[in-house]
């Protein structure tokens, strides 16, 4: 990886919250390796995040009680790491709110594109246990909120954040504004510009919209976004 000219750290789900804790600490050895070799300039390292923003919230009710299972987590487990340890410094006495991406993200000094579904599916059956349309449109307002606060905070940062039920593997099947995850992510790496922008280059991609909208093709949790699975529905 030293030798390399642009390399891309992924991780989906938990292992999109490694990527988070880890991309700067990758990214540091990664150019210090690449000294050894004599070199002058540096691999360019981003991160690309697919799934992995899972809020800092806590339902008292089994099987959600997500926000209690980080914080044991945080206390069985060495958690280290470059970024944590800023976090850490923010949060003083809570410090296992750094096992939050939401919490975490804007410590992170790697250039990062976050995927983000505002209705994640593993997210609403085990961190919400909500099935009223209110409480899971509160949700992925908080969702929206959280992500957008905290990955935009690095102004070299890009985001999609759509509406739909899923838990990552959507690289094609939802667009916002014309673009997939997946074109959207090239823009955002290849710098592309769009004249809706002012001429600079894109970072947001969002769709703003309720629970089971009309736009959205809705995708059912557990699965993935293969077009013979998709379920139409609309509450």
């Amino acid at each position: 990886l030293a030798q390399a000219s642009e390399i891309v750290l992924v991780g989906a789900s938990a292992g999109g919250l490694a990527v988070v804790l880890q991309a700067d600490t990758w990214a540091h050895t990664i150019r210090q390796a690449s000294q050894t070799f004599g070199r002058v300039d540096h691999p360019y390292v981003v991160a690309l995040v697919d799934g992995g923003f899972f809020p800092d919230i806590q339902v008292y009710q089994k099987p959600c009680n997500y926000q209690q299972r980080m914080i044991k987590t945080w206390e069985n487990h060495n958690v280290t790491s470059l970024t944590f340890q800023t976090c850490v410094k923010f949060h003083g006495t809570k410090p296992w709110k750094c096992m939050f991406a939401s919490n975490l993200a804007k410590h992170v000094k790697t250039p990062m594109f976050a995927l983000v579904s505002a209705y994640d599916g593993w997210q609403l059956e085990y961190e919400l246990c909500e099935s009223s349309l209110r409480g899971i449109n509160e949700y992925g307002d908080k969702v929206r909120v959280d992500s957008l606060g905290s990955v935009l905070t690095n102004p070299s940062n890009g985001i999609f954040l759509d509406a739909c039920r899923h838990h990552t593997k959507c690289w094609n099947n939802i667009k916002i504004d014309g673009d997939s995850p997946a074109s959207a992510f090239s823009k955002w790496y290849f710098r592309w510009t769009s004249s809706i922008h002012d001429g600079g280059p894109k970072r947001i991609w969002i769709q703003n919209e309720l629970y089971g909208n009309n736009r959205c093709e809705y995708f059912s949790y557990p699965g993935s976004c293969e077009i013979g699975r998709i379920f139409k529905k609309i509450l």
